[in-house]
């Protein structure tokens, strides 16, 4: 029989995608800009508003906490798909509108601003129960999950375009893209529900982890990687082709998307090991030095539960604070603000792309805007498996955020070239540096922080640096620095000096979380050499 905690791999991966779905909004906005004659000024409220629920993200985080994955991810899929369906029967007319369209648009941005949330319980439970259930393969399982998570936004949406016939593909206004909610509400109550059913049954579950059992995790992940190949080979496919062929084949790409989707469940079955029965067993310890500690325990029981709950349950750098103890720590401040510029700078990319590149009278917007999913995508799961390595030879993981930093200002100097080719490679590497912060938030604070009250501690970095770094860096900066562009009367600024002073400051910006991440890196050693002598 298979290991019980690869039921619950394949349970998160499932439940995981529906936090896609919280970051689709441009899929459905003209059509409802459309339908209620909103202007471009309300329609940007309301997406912010959604992102400004992320100040309340950690309250989702106690949740998990509190009642656990199996709970929290029915709860929070409950939540969100409730939201999702009363979005579109508001929108459709279906239950009775304001005459008022500021109450029309207040009504929808909490609805969003609901969903949101109840998506923040998913995340919160999922990520809290990954570094709970392989605290020595969590960067590996972690980096797998959030590149999934990245692909899922594009999987409900290209589910969407297949299932729903009479969509007019090349008219975004078509009022028919405002049922996008409708089915993406169906799509969270399936994902979430079973997964919730199974997980109640197998994540209180205590099983001892024998040295095969790291090679039974890679082999699942190297499953896992060619099942995010898989989905992303679909999506991509299907979303070049969507307006060259017959609605039937959009129809079979959304059944083999919805395939993809359901196949993380094989990661459960006993097939997988039987397949590679002659495998040699590959123990890769974490921590510098922790090979010397195996060869001294005893094949039993209980040496290996002594070594996990040790070594691995209370890392070195670490122990279980508390949301009020871990803000009052220099070094959650260090880290947050690390993170707020890396994760900022990347969503004031994808925010503002469109009119970066107008700005210079290049179309290149949708070509860029693909390698950036395609680039951070890649980062996420690639910085998962780099986060164990760098562990495992006994340097701090947060190295991956400062590289990212640096490769960030990097895409910030091609941009103030201002040329084609350099904001397209631009894109292409903010992407990656953007991806990086993913994987590499949640491992560190888990380290860091501790793991019992993880939900909570990692939706405070997660949602704060989600919507300051989208204030700030995605819109203050930019609208301040294109507005003052703009002569009198004009609405569009055409030039390459529309968005250079945005270019310039994020830069300065991105220079200095350089150095709070390197400070935060230097305490981090300096802790491990005080407090551990392995």
């Amino acid at each position: 029989m298979a290991h019980p905690k690869f039921t619950v791999l394949a349970c998160l991966l499932v439940a995981a995608a529906v936090t896609g779905s919280s970051y689709t909004f441009g899929v459905y906005s003209s059509a409802l800009k459309e339908k209620y004659q909103f202007s471009q000024s309300q329609l940007d409220n309301i997406s912010t508003l959604c992102f400004c629920s992320g100040f309340l993200t950690w309250v989702p985080g106690l949740v998990a906490d509190r009642l656990g994955p199996s709970r929290t991810i029915f709860l929070g899929g409950s939540v969100q798909s409730t939201s999702f369906i009363l979005f579109y029967l508001y929108s459709s007319s279906i239950l009775p509108n304001s005459s008022d369209n500021t109450v029309n648009m207040l009504f929808l941005a909490g609805l969003l601003m609901t969903q949101f949330l109840g998506s923040g319980c998913v995340v919160a439970a999922v990520f809290a129960t990954t570094v709970r259930t392989f605290p020595m393969h969590r960067g590996l399982v972690t980096g797998l999950i959030k590149g999934w998570v990245g692909l899922c936004g594009g999987m409900i949406t290209q589910v969407f375009v297949g299932v729903v016939w009479g969509l007019d593909l090349d008219d975004q206004d078509d009022s028919a893209w405002l049922s996008f909610t409708l089915v993406a509400g169906v799509i969270v109550v399936f994902a979430t529900l079973i997964p919730s059913r199974v997980l109640r049954n197998n994540s209180e579950r205590v099983e001892v982890e024998g040295p095969e059992f790291d090679t039974q995790v890679r082999r699942r992940v190297k499953i896992g990687y060619v099942i995010l190949v898989a989905m992303g080979v679909f999506v991509v496919s299907s979303a070049l082709l969507e307006k060259y062929v017959p609605h039937y084949i959009l129809s079979l790409f959304a059944f083999l998307i919805i395939c993809v989707y359901v196949s993380p469940s094989l990661l459960a079955g006993e097939w997988v090991d039987s397949a590679f029965a002659k495998d040699r067993p590959s123990y890769a310890p974490l921590l510098k030095g922790e090979d010397d500690v195996l060869d001294n325990i005893l094949d039993t029981e209980e040496g290996v539960v002594s070594l996990v709950s040790s070594v691995v349950l209370h890392p070195p750098t670490g122990s279980d604070y508390t949301i009020r103890t871990m803000v009052q720590t220099i070094d959650f401040y260090l880290l947050l603000y690390s993170l707020v510029v890396l994760i900022g700078s990347g969503i004031a990319v994808t925010t503002n792309s469109g009119q970066m590149f107008s700005s210079i009278n290049s179309n290149m917007s949708a070509v860029s805007s693909t390698m950036f999913s395609a680039t951070q995508s890649f980062s996420r799961v690639s910085c998962g498996v780099f986060c164990d390595v760098l562990r495992k030879k006994g340097s701090q993981r947060l190295w991956i955020v400062f590289v990212g930093l640096l490769v960030m200002m990097a895409s910030y100097a091609l941009f103030y070239v201002n040329t084609e080719i350099s904001m397209v490679l631009g894109t292409a590497m903010s992407g990656l540096a953007f991806g990086s912060a993913w994987p590499t938030m949640v491992v560190v604070v888990s380290e860091r922080f501790g793991v019992k009250n993880m939900g909570g501690n990692y939706m405070v970095f997660d949602g704060f640096a989600s919507a300051v770094g989208t204030l700030v860096l995605g819109k203050l900066i930019p609208e301040q620095a294109y507005n003052s562009h703009l002569e009198q009367g004009e609405t569009e600024c055409t030039g390459k000096d529309c968005y250079e002073a945005a270019y310039g400051n994020i830069f300065v910006i991105c220079l200095s979380a350089v150095v709070t991440s390197y400070i935060f890196i230097s305490r981090a050693n300096a802790h491990d050499k005080k407090h551990i002598d392995i």
